[in-house]
């Protein structure tokens, strides 16, 4: 009985034991921590996907990988749209073999003005755009840094992930060429994502009672009623298929995204039975 008497009051509270035990298991299992401190997770800002995602949002400090086909505008244009989000914490670089991003465009997919804070860097090859890439990661200045290339082995996206690990920063890989090869291919980027173009919807909108559909030659209504403002042959707003081929800790889905020309958000959009579209969330806060 002294023995175990003695065992117990040198033994710590169970309370603080289990306290304890879950600091330690949440310090296991927090991503996007530098050592510097610098640690969060960044909303995407578009509800259905955030709700999905295990951290409701993309955890900083590590590398994430979007995939898309060579010259399909979706890879991208995600790729901006993240950018644009993590600007706020900081200069964001986008590393490219070509110089040809058109700032006006990289503007819309994000909050007014942070393209001021986007340092565009041409790098011809493969291994000179990983180096930048990585040398980059580990500066002080940079809250993100996007490489755009073909094709990475998983000795350069641990590089990466490591060098991402650094300091904090996100680190983000458009990889552009054929999907299913590059989605085969090894990685330990804590998100993996497709990006593809999908055809666009109709795009109504509201137009006064004199302009809606002719109605016998008076107007019994004032109200101003939806009419679709494009035709078959014209282009409504722009969709994207994006799709989370892996997820540490969650799981892989598909989401269709449209974009807003007006209030230049993305919304989550899905087919209903009536062959109409449902918004699900909204990206893009101001």
């Amino acid at each position: 009985m002294a023995q175990e008497s003695t065992r117990h009051s040198n033994a710590a509270p169970a309370g603080e034991d289990l306290d304890a035990l879950r600091e330690r298991i949440g310090a296991m299992e927090r991503m996007g921590t530098g050592r510097d401190g610098r640690a969060g997770v960044m909303p995407t800002g578009i509800a259905a996907i955030d709700a999905h995602l295990p951290w409701r949002g993309l955890p900083r400090g590590c590398l994430h990988e979007i995939i898309s086909r060579e010259g399909d505008g979706a890879g991208p244009g995600f790729a901006a749209y993240l950018l644009a989000r993590l600007a706020v914490f900081g200069p964001v670089l986008w590393l490219s073999p070509r110089p040809d991003a058109y700032a006006p465009a990289l503007e819309q997919l994000g909050r007014p003005g942070w393209t001021r804070r986007l340092l565009l860097v041409q790098a011809r090859r493969r291994d000179e755009l990983l180096w930048a890439m990585e040398e980059s990661l580990h500066a002080p200045g940079p809250a993100a840094v996007l490489g755009e290339i073909a094709a990475a082995d998983m000795v350069a996206s641990r590089r990466l992930q490591l060098a991402a690990e650094t300091r904090g920063t996100t680190a983000i890989l458009l990889r552009v060429g054929p999907i299913d090869a590059a989605a085969r291919a090894g990685s330990v980027a804590a998100t993996r994502w497709r990006a593809e173009s999908a055809p666009s919807g109709e795009w109504p909108f509201l137009a006064p009672a004199e302009f809606s559909a002719e109605d016998g030659g008076e107007n019994e209504s004032h109200d101003p009623q939806p009419i679709a403002w494009a035709r078959k042959d014209e282009i409504g707003p722009a969709r994207w298929s994006i799709g989370l081929l892996r997820c540490r800790g969650g799981r892989p889905n598909d989401w269709l995204l449209e974009k807003n020309d007006e209030t230049d958000s993305l919304a989550v959009v899905s087919p209903l039975r009536d062959g109409q579209a449902g918004e699900e969330g909204t990206g893009l806060a101001r």
